[in-house]
């Protein structure tokens, strides 16, 4: 179903593929649009019990993207990157998650979710969310249900 990395000496187990998703500080959520166009917008992300959580306004066209075509890509690049001088090439960590897309509908679970965003983001403020999780909370909480996940690393390489 899904095609195997052509330099396997960069695959990464499926540990450190989740190590880069739940540390990452923000991914890139590609979606196929009613228009048959591509949308790749960037979230800030948790990674949590096998999915990956974000929050966002209740309407727009990522939204209606996922409405429609539910199976999407989450890709995170770790921020260890390395510019090699004059070698012209670069040493880079990245994983992708494929998955099925849906709003949150349990009370709960989206309870849950936006405590972990708040907590990796600002832990500064667990008070405020505890406050804002017992009320209307009027944002979306979306999550993507990982049914395959990559992770590659040019730092295998072991040149640097």
């Amino acid at each position: 179903m899904f095609a195997e990395l052509k330099k396997k000496k960069y695959q990464l187990d499926r540990g450190e593929a989740e190590r880069i998703l739940t540390q990452g500080v923000y991914g890139v959520l590609c979606l196929l649009g009613e228009n048959d166009y591509c949308y790749g917008v960037p979230l800030h992300h948790v990674y949590l019990d096998g999915s990956i959580y974000f929050h966002c306004a209740p309407k727009g066209w990522k939204l209606d993207a996922a409405k429609h075509h539910p199976r999407v890509c989450y890709t995170v690049v770790d921020q260890n990157l390395k510019i090699l001088e004059g070698k012209q090439d670069t040493r880079y960590s990245s994983a992708c998650a494929f998955g099925v897309i849906s709003p949150v509908e349990d009370g709960e679970e989206k309870k849950k979710a936006l405590r972990a965003i708040i907590g990796k983001y600002d832990p500064v403020s667990k008070d405020w969310i505890e406050e804002y999780v017992q009320g209307s909370m009027p944002v979306s909480v979306w999550k993507v249900k990982v049914e395959h996940i990559e992770g590659k690393s040019s730092f295998l390489e072991k040149d640097v």
